[in-house]
Protein backbone atom coordinates (compact mmCIF):
# COMPACT_ATOMS: atom_id res chain seq x y z
CA UNK A 1 0.00 0.00 0.00
CA UNK A 2 2.96 2.13 0.54
CA UNK A 3 4.50 1.72 -2.58
CA UNK A 4 0.83 2.22 -4.19
CA UNK A 5 0.50 5.94 -2.76
CA UNK A 6 4.35 6.75 -3.16
CA UNK A 7 4.14 5.54 -6.86
CA UNK A 8 1.13 7.69 -6.79
CA UNK A 9 2.32 10.95 -5.34
CA UNK A 10 5.20 10.68 -7.93
CA UNK A 11 2.81 10.57 -10.54
CA UNK A 12 1.32 13.33 -9.76
CA UNK A 13 4.06 15.55 -9.21
CA UNK A 14 5.23 14.45 -13.26
CA UNK A 15 1.71 15.77 -14.42
CA UNK A 16 1.79 18.70 -12.15
CA UNK A 17 5.38 19.04 -13.88
CA UNK A 18 4.35 18.81 -17.16
CA UNK A 19 0.97 20.76 -16.62
CA UNK A 20 3.00 23.87 -15.56
CA UNK A 21 4.90 24.00 -18.52
CA UNK A 22 1.39 24.83 -20.67
CA UNK A 23 -0.10 26.88 -17.46
CA UNK A 24 -0.59 27.41 -14.03
CA UNK A 25 -1.81 24.09 -12.46
CA UNK A 26 -5.30 24.19 -10.53
CA UNK A 27 -3.62 23.40 -7.24
CA UNK A 28 -6.12 25.33 -5.51
CA UNK A 29 -8.74 23.86 -6.51
CA UNK A 30 -7.38 20.71 -5.05
CA UNK A 31 -7.19 22.24 -1.98
CA UNK A 32 -10.99 23.18 -1.82
CA UNK A 33 -11.64 19.57 -2.52
CA UNK A 34 -9.35 18.51 0.75
CA UNK A 35 -10.43 21.98 2.85
CA UNK A 36 -12.96 19.58 5.20
CA UNK A 37 -10.23 17.61 6.78
CA UNK A 38 -6.87 19.56 6.29
CA UNK A 39 -5.80 23.17 7.09
CA UNK A 40 -3.47 25.19 4.05
CA UNK A 41 -1.41 28.01 4.61
CA UNK A 42 0.00 29.94 1.92
CA UNK A 43 3.85 30.89 1.93
CA UNK A 44 4.07 34.28 4.18
CA UNK A 45 6.79 37.03 4.63
CA UNK A 46 8.22 34.77 7.44
CA UNK A 47 7.52 31.70 6.13
CA UNK A 48 8.35 31.10 1.96
CA UNK A 49 6.40 27.46 2.45
CA UNK A 50 3.41 25.89 2.07
CA UNK A 51 1.74 24.58 5.03
CA UNK A 52 -0.94 21.58 5.34
CA UNK A 53 -1.99 20.34 8.29
CA UNK A 54 -4.69 17.86 10.02
CA UNK A 55 -7.90 19.49 11.25
CA UNK A 56 -8.17 18.11 14.80
CA UNK A 57 -10.78 15.23 14.80
CA UNK A 58 -11.73 12.36 16.68
CA UNK A 59 -9.53 8.59 15.32
CA UNK A 60 -7.68 10.63 12.85
CA UNK A 61 -3.73 10.98 13.07
CA UNK A 62 -2.15 14.06 13.08
CA UNK A 63 -0.57 15.21 9.81
CA UNK A 64 1.54 18.26 8.65
CA UNK A 65 4.01 18.83 5.80
CA UNK A 66 5.76 22.05 4.61
CA UNK A 67 7.12 22.66 0.97
CA UNK A 68 8.05 25.28 -1.24
CA UNK A 69 5.95 23.84 -3.64
CA UNK A 70 2.45 23.91 -3.61
CA UNK A 71 1.82 20.88 -5.80
CA UNK A 72 3.81 18.58 -3.01
CA UNK A 73 1.66 19.63 0.73
CA UNK A 74 -1.43 19.02 -1.69
CA UNK A 75 -0.62 15.45 -3.04
CA UNK A 76 0.67 14.46 0.50
CA UNK A 77 -2.86 15.73 1.60
CA UNK A 78 -4.54 13.46 -0.74
CA UNK A 79 -2.20 10.17 0.19
CA UNK A 80 -3.02 10.84 4.02
CA UNK A 81 -6.33 11.19 3.14
CA UNK A 82 -6.52 7.92 1.46
CA UNK A 83 -4.10 5.96 4.04
CA UNK A 84 -6.68 6.97 6.74
CA UNK A 85 -9.72 5.98 4.62
CA UNK A 86 -7.95 2.72 3.81
CA UNK A 87 -7.19 2.10 7.54
CA UNK A 88 -10.59 3.16 8.59
CA UNK A 89 -12.22 0.43 6.39
CA UNK A 90 -9.45 -2.26 7.39
CA UNK A 91 -10.72 -1.38 11.32
CA UNK A 92 -14.26 -1.91 10.22
CA UNK A 93 -13.18 -5.54 7.91
CA UNK A 94 -12.57 -6.75 10.95
CA UNK A 95 -15.32 -5.29 13.11
CA UNK A 96 -17.49 -6.40 11.24
CA UNK A 97 -17.04 -10.54 11.69
CA UNK A 98 -16.14 -10.00 15.30
CA UNK A 99 -20.00 -8.13 15.67
CA UNK A 100 -22.18 -10.95 13.96
CA UNK A 101 -19.96 -13.83 15.62
CA UNK A 102 -21.36 -11.44 18.86
CA UNK A 103 -24.41 -10.92 17.51
CA UNK A 104 -24.91 -15.08 16.40
CA UNK A 105 -23.63 -16.26 20.02
CA UNK A 106 -26.42 -13.39 21.64
CA UNK A 107 -29.10 -14.57 19.03
CA UNK A 108 -28.92 -18.69 20.06
CA UNK A 109 -28.63 -17.88 23.91
CA UNK A 110 -31.94 -15.55 23.49
CA UNK A 111 -33.62 -18.06 21.52
CA UNK A 112 -32.72 -20.30 24.54
CA UNK A 113 -33.86 -18.00 26.74
CA UNK A 114 -36.82 -17.19 24.78
CA UNK A 115 -37.90 -20.86 24.66
CA UNK A 116 -37.68 -21.29 28.37
CA UNK A 117 -39.69 -18.29 29.20
CA UNK A 118 -42.00 -19.65 27.11
CA UNK A 119 -42.86 -22.90 28.20
CA UNK A 120 -42.47 -20.66 31.93
CA UNK A 121 -45.31 -18.43 30.60
CA UNK A 122 -47.09 -21.38 29.21
CA UNK A 123 -47.03 -23.18 32.67
CA UNK A 124 -47.94 -20.36 34.98
CA UNK A 125 -50.88 -19.47 32.67
CA UNK A 126 -52.12 -23.18 33.34
CA UNK A 127 -51.56 -22.65 37.22
CA UNK A 128 -53.44 -19.00 36.55
CA UNK A 129 -56.34 -20.67 35.46
CA UNK A 130 -56.32 -23.56 37.92
CA UNK A 131 -56.45 -21.31 40.77
CA UNK A 132 -59.17 -19.29 39.39
CA UNK A 133 -61.40 -22.43 38.99
CA UNK A 134 -60.29 -23.36 43.02
CA UNK A 135 -60.96 -19.60 43.99
CA UNK A 136 -64.17 -19.78 42.59
CA UNK A 137 -65.27 -23.37 43.85
CA UNK A 138 -63.72 -22.32 47.24
CA UNK A 139 -65.77 -19.56 47.85
CA UNK A 140 -68.93 -21.06 46.50
CA UNK A 141 -68.36 -23.66 49.33
CA UNK A 142 -67.64 -20.65 52.00
CA UNK A 143 -70.79 -19.06 50.90
CA UNK A 144 -72.64 -22.46 50.88
CA UNK A 145 -71.12 -23.80 54.68
CA UNK A 146 -71.87 -19.73 56.16
CA UNK A 147 -75.55 -20.78 55.44
CA UNK A 148 -75.02 -23.81 57.49
CA UNK A 149 -75.83 -24.42 61.25
CA UNK A 150 -73.13 -23.21 64.16
CA UNK A 151 -71.67 -26.19 63.92
CA UNK A 152 -70.16 -25.83 60.41
CA UNK A 153 -69.04 -22.09 60.75
CA UNK A 154 -65.55 -23.53 62.27
CA UNK A 155 -64.95 -25.19 58.46
CA UNK A 156 -66.48 -22.20 56.70
CA UNK A 157 -63.79 -20.22 58.15
CA UNK A 158 -60.90 -22.41 57.34
CA UNK A 159 -62.30 -22.17 53.74
CA UNK A 160 -62.40 -18.84 53.66
CA UNK A 161 -58.66 -18.62 54.95
CA UNK A 162 -58.04 -20.93 51.64
CA UNK A 163 -59.11 -18.33 49.62
CA UNK A 164 -57.17 -16.00 50.73
CA UNK A 165 -54.33 -17.79 50.69
CA UNK A 166 -54.80 -19.24 47.06
CA UNK A 167 -55.28 -15.08 45.81
CA UNK A 168 -52.03 -14.78 47.72
CA UNK A 169 -50.40 -17.39 45.42
CA UNK A 170 -52.41 -16.13 42.34
CA UNK A 171 -50.82 -12.61 42.99
CA UNK A 172 -47.37 -14.07 42.95
CA UNK A 173 -47.96 -15.98 40.19
CA UNK A 174 -49.33 -12.90 37.94
CA UNK A 175 -46.02 -11.09 39.28
CA UNK A 176 -44.03 -13.50 37.85
CA UNK A 177 -45.24 -13.74 34.45
CA UNK A 178 -45.38 -9.59 34.24
CA UNK A 179 -41.78 -9.86 35.05
CA UNK A 180 -41.36 -12.76 32.48
CA UNK A 181 -43.24 -11.06 29.97
CA UNK A 182 -40.65 -7.73 30.66
CA UNK A 183 -37.73 -9.91 30.49
CA UNK A 184 -38.53 -11.05 27.24
CA UNK A 185 -39.40 -7.75 25.59
CA UNK A 186 -36.15 -6.28 26.79
CA UNK A 187 -34.48 -9.48 24.98
CA UNK A 188 -36.45 -8.93 22.00
CA UNK A 189 -35.19 -4.90 22.14
CA UNK A 190 -31.33 -5.52 22.81
CA UNK A 191 -31.90 -8.04 19.64
CA UNK A 192 -33.12 -5.12 17.38
CA UNK A 193 -30.43 -3.10 18.71
CA UNK A 194 -27.72 -5.85 18.08
CA UNK A 195 -29.28 -6.19 14.28
CA UNK A 196 -29.14 -2.14 13.70
CA UNK A 197 -25.61 -1.55 14.66
CA UNK A 198 -23.96 -4.15 12.80
CA UNK A 199 -26.19 -2.59 9.30
CA UNK A 200 -24.74 0.98 10.14
CA UNK A 201 -21.31 -0.60 10.44
CA UNK A 202 -22.22 -2.47 7.40
CA UNK A 203 -23.04 0.87 5.52
CA UNK A 204 -20.35 2.49 6.78
CA UNK A 205 -17.83 0.22 5.31
CA UNK A 206 -19.75 0.38 1.88
CA UNK A 207 -19.36 4.19 1.92
CA UNK A 208 -15.85 4.65 2.87
CA UNK A 209 -15.12 1.71 0.10
CA UNK A 210 -17.28 3.51 -2.47
CA UNK A 211 -15.56 7.40 -1.30
CA UNK A 212 -12.14 5.86 -1.19
CA UNK A 213 -10.27 7.13 -4.34
CA UNK A 214 -8.74 4.02 -6.62
CA UNK A 215 -5.29 3.98 -8.74
CA UNK A 216 -7.22 5.41 -11.97
CA UNK A 217 -8.61 8.02 -9.34
CA UNK A 218 -5.27 9.49 -9.94
CA UNK A 219 -5.54 9.79 -13.53
CA UNK A 220 -9.40 11.58 -13.51
CA UNK A 221 -7.63 14.08 -10.70
CA UNK A 222 -4.70 14.93 -12.68
CA UNK A 223 -6.81 16.02 -15.93
CA UNK A 224 -8.85 18.43 -13.91
CA UNK A 225 -5.41 20.19 -13.73
CA UNK A 226 -5.91 23.45 -15.90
Amino acid sequence: MAVFIVFACLAFMGIAAAVTIAGRPNWDGEEDKLAGDFIFEAPSEGNPSWKVTSRQKPGVEDFSKSSKVHADVVLAARAHLITQQEKKIERLDEEIPQLESRLTKARELIEIDVKAMQQREDELEVQIDALVVSIKQVGEEGIKVTQDAQKVRVEAELRRQDVFRLRDQLQELQTDLYQIREQKKKLHDYLVQMNGVLARLQRRNAQLKKTTPKSNDYDSDSGAVQ
